[in-house]
């Protein structure tokens, strides 16, 4: 493999590729969600929920881990290629059957027997995730990020127009079940015809091995890390109604759509960068507070205007009738804001081959969680976020003590690398918030909240000379110049 592909100009044009995938992506994505959430009932979101705790958390063993093993090796070939797929694959197979006849159980357990049919439809997801993910393992391991940005937009429009014609015509919880298969479906397609790689009819146990020793870990860390979300999930859907799980549901999908887009955009690229350099321990912990820094000046801002503007986003978004998912809006904000720190260190420290590391900090963040909210679980779904809030901000402190101990990242090397956003959020959310004061028409309004929060927060930056407003412009001459 050519070395030029990690180099600075590939580097630059990929993370552009990459954030270019992404904003259309959440375009569409929010068009399509602003539709859909008129067309059907709360209570429809809050039984895909229910769905998707168990499709999501097991697709993990097929999408997670295998790819990030590829990625890590450095002179992974066609044989570690074609040998992970057929495993993916197999492993998928049954990870289906097994949901195929737990489906009446679990539609039972929940008391909605309507959705043994959909969990077994909306299941197949898993399958075609095993080949996607080897595939999207190809496209970041070749920093390939251009397809990922043909994929994802027409996978997008593809199931959003899908989703939006069963809803009109009456399908239901149907229409999101469809949407939500037919998104991966078109995802691989596309892949297909974009990307060269095929497999080979080779399987050599001896490669998969070493690199499933490692995917593994990777894969416990992901699901024992969703278990905590998808936890707090099922036991909102199990003690309270379908409607109150889609409340909390809807105020933690913004912040999680816009800082976990974020966060995959650079992830996509930084991991393979890292995996790279993981010999010279110098600059593994330069290039991790680099992206630590960009990452809380882009997801810090984005929360922070959220939740001085909750509620016009909801009713905008959403409409009226989503007004109750303002205060999980606000308190989802914090909790995914906290990303922006835990995601790089996690993602470097698994780049130098330390995926144990990772397993055992992500075991001691999901006992604390799951202990917490269980004990929290009578108080109300509001009191269950509230803790989620705390449990967040601990889980912040677990990560900072690690990346202390194996990378030499102290902590008050970060609070020097977000201080300054911080107080730039401070500013920002100050005046954003005093304009909401002003009893103008909510829509004008927003706009206006919008334009002056960008304005602020920008030139702010502008102002004090940030390194990181500095680093983007760079990052955009470095694309017109190659």
């Amino acid at each position: 493999m050519a070395t030029d592909i990690y180099g600075k100009k590939s580097i630059v044009r990929n993370i552009l590729w990459k954030f270019l995938e992404r904003g259309s992506s959440l375009i569409v994505s929010f068009a399509v969600t602003m539709i859909l959430a008129r067309l059907l009932d709360p209570s429809d979101f809050g039984v895909i929920a229910i769905m998707n705790v168990f499709v999501l958390l097991l697709m993990i063993f097929v999408y997670d881990g295998l790819g990030n093993a590829l990625v890590q090796k450095k002179d992974s070939d066609q044989i570690d290629f074609s040998s992970m797929l057929w495993l993916n694959l197999c492993v998928s197979g049954v990870i289906y059957a097994a949901l195929f006849f737990a489906a009446p159980f679990i539609a039972a357990f929940f008391g909605y027997p309507e959705i043994t049919a959909m969990i077994r439809v909306l299941s197949i997801k898993i399958i075609v995730a095993a080949l996607n993910s080897i595939q999207m393992a190809y496209v970041s391991k070749n920093m390939l990020f251009r397809f990922y940005f043909y994929s994802t937009l027409t996978s997008k429009i593809g199931s959003g127009v899908l989703g939006v014609i069963m809803a009109l015509t009456g399908f239901g919880v149907w229409a999101l079940v469809a949407q939500a298969l037919s998104v991966t479906v078109f995802e691989t397609a596309v892949l297909w015809f974009k990307v060269k790689w095929r497999p080979r009819k080779v399987f050599s146990w001896e490669r998969a091995k070493p690199l499933y020793a490692f995917a593994w870990k990777v894969m416990l860390v992901k699901f024992i890390e969703q278990s905590q979300d998808q936890y707090r999930k099922m036991l909102i859907g199990k003690i309270y109604t379908s409607s109150e799980l889609a409340f909390y549901d809807k105020g933690a999908n913004l912040p999680n759509v816009l800082i976990s887009n974020l966060a995959t955009s650079t992830t996509a690229v930084m991991f393979p960068v890292l995996s790279n350099i993981q010999d010279d321990k110098e600059r593994v912990l330069e290039t991790m507070r680099k992206w630590i820094s960009l990452f809380a000046f882009g997801a810090f801002p984005l929360a922070t205007g959220i939740i001085a503007t909750a509620k016009p986003v909801i009713v905008i978004l959403y409409s009226a009738k989503w007004l109750p998912s303002v205060p999980f809006l606000i308190l989802c904000c914090v909790i995914y804001a906290t990303w922006a720190l835990e995601w790089p260190l996690k993602d470097t420290i698994k780049s130098i081959g330390r995926a144990d590391v990772c397993l055992y900090m992500q075991i001691a963040k999901t006992i604390i969680t799951v202990v917490a909210i269980t004990l929290a679980r009578n108080g109300g779904v509001l009191f269950i976020a509230e803790v989620a809030v705390g449990c967040a901000i601990v889980n912040v402190l677990i990560s900072v003590a690690c990346g202390n101990r194996y990378l030499g990242y102290k902590p008050m090397m970060l609070v020097k690398d977000i201080y300054k956003t911080i107080l730039l959020c401070i500013l920002m959310g100050a005046c954003v918030y005093a304009i909401g004061m002003i009893g103008w028409n909510m829509y004008l309004l927003f706009v206006i909240q919008v334009i002056v929060g960008m304005g602020v927060y920008a030139g702010a930056a502008f102002v004090t000379k940030n390194e990181n407003l500095q680093a983007l412009i760079n990052l955009i001459k470095e694309k017109k110049r190659s």
